[in-house]
């Protein structure tokens, strides 16, 4: 542990780095162009002939459809099984007076999101990182928050609304790859995010292998407590797998 005082700035840090995430999107989102209209899969996701989303199906055929509201069972289903992702756009439908403000707030719910979700790749950054400088801590954070909300490729991904499945994964994965996440969470969770994009199955390894990284760095980081470690998140490994196969 470190007994150097934290300064008070430190601790809004968090706060600017989200703020500067959010504002940034802000540029593409307000930038002046025709009509503000949705690109193509936000026309598929949004378009009054989804009724996943605009509400006139029921809860259950959210669950037998895919992302594009074709039934799973059709052999021309796309067969991404995201219905979480679907009851996100589903309930959060601000703005819904006009076509156009609900293209822009499901867009802003997304940055809004991911740029949460920044927050928490930045707090995994410190506990994989652990510095004896909290001033040091605060800016790896700081640095790792940015370059995770603002890097170019999550910029062109999280402006399209569509995309919001895979923010809703990573957020799901992010959590759980930190061990000291109660057990009943994990539970909880990581089936969500499996629920909320396909993509998650990909994430597992990295799950796995960041929470027994986290976990080992708060022990004296030797080949024994490694094992230790390994035996004592046995548990929280058979779960994920098993969620996993089981969507899969």
């Amino acid at each position: 542990s470190c007994n150097e005082s934290q300064p008070s700035y430190l601790a809004i840090i968090p706060l600017i780095t989200f703020c500067i995430t959010v504002a940034a999107y802000l540029i593409p989102l307000l930038k002046h162009h025709p009509h503000h209209e949705a690109v193509l899969d936000e026309m598929h996701i949004l378009g009054d002939k989804q009724d996943d989303v605009t509400g006139t199906s029921t809860l259950y055929d959210v669950f037998i459809n895919d992302y594009w509201g074709r039934p799973m069972s059709k052999s021309d289903s796309h067969k991404s099984y995201r219905p979480f992702a679907i009851l996100s756009f589903r309930y959060f439908n601000l703005g819904h007076d006009t076509y156009v403000n609900s293209i822009f707030w499901h867009r802003m719910i997304t940055v809004i999101l991911h740029a949460g979700l920044s927050q928490m790749v930045s707090i995994l950054t410190i506990l994989l990182y652990p510095l004896k400088s909290k001033t040091t801590s605060s800016l790896l954070q700081c640095i790792s928050a940015l370059l995770f909300g603002l890097h170019p490729t999550h910029v062109e991904a999280v402006a399209n609304a569509a995309n919001r499945h895979i923010v809703l994964a990573l957020i799901s994965s992010v959590l759980v790859s930190d061990d000291a996440v109660g057990f009943r969470w994990v539970l909880c969770v990581y089936p969500i995010g499996l629920l909320c994009s396909e993509t998650a199955i990909f994430q597992m390894p990295a799950i796995l292998c960041t929470m027994t990284a986290i976990k080992w760095k708060r022990t004296e980081k030797s080949i024994t407590s490694l094992a230790t470690t390994v035996g004592s998140l046995v548990p929280r490994y058979v779960i994920i797998l098993l969620c996993t196969l089981a969507y899969y």
